[in-house]
């Protein structure tokens, strides 16, 4: 079972240049209570972010938090350490 949305975790987060982003998956067994984070870092020329999260609809609403956070002139990197096909990239 997952919570109803992801969550922003500003305690883990350096404003201005990492944003943390949570899912939290519920069900009974083996991945009781495991937390699935997202990062998004922000440098002078890229907004770069980790997706890991569940489900396409995470990454929306990581994507809509985020807004036109990209650098003047930057663009956008996208990584998706779990090797399988990226979420949600509408960009």
């Amino acid at each position: 079972m997952l919570d109803t949305e992801v969550s922003f975790v500003p305690a883990l987060s350096i404003p201005g240049r990492l944003r943390v982003f949570r899912r939290n998956f519920t069900a009974e067994g083996d991945f009781d209570n495991m937390q699935v984070d997202a990062y998004v870092v922000t440098s002078e020329r890229y907004l770069v972010i980790c997706d890991t999260l569940l489900r396409p609809q995470d990454m929306a609403t990581v994507m809509a938090e985020i807004g036109s956070a990209v650098p003047a002139g930057g663009s956008v990197l996208s990584t998706e350490p779990s090797g399988t096909v990226p979420s949600y990239w509408p960009i």
